[in-house]
């Protein structure tokens, strides 16, 4: 899987092990974590021809007035998940 996110700074090491894992657990799950790559084959499969590809990047930055909203979603997936991540190894 191409990694398609970029911190800056680098988060703490374990915000970035809980990371991996929720991607693993998504993938094991059987979701794709790079549907938004795949969607242009599969609408090309389903018949559909004139497709438009618009790349729309969330960024987030300490400067926007929404970044505390922007960044508490993964707050909330991790203290949601990590617990059971860290149990589950």
């Amino acid at each position: 899987m191409d990694v398609k996110i970029s911190w800056e700074p680098q988060p703490p090491a374990r915000m970035l092990s809980f990371y991996s894992a929720y991607l693993k657990w998504r993938s094991d799950a059987g979701m794709d974590n790079e549907i938004a790559d795949h969607l242009p084959a599969m609408f090309q499969k389903a018949g559909i021809e004139e497709i438009s590809i618009t790349p729309h990047h969330e960024v987030s930055d300490r400067t926007m007035p929404n970044f505390h909203t922007r960044i508490g979603i993964w707050a909330d997936t991790a203290s949601s998940r990590g617990v059971q991540k860290e149990r589950d190894g």
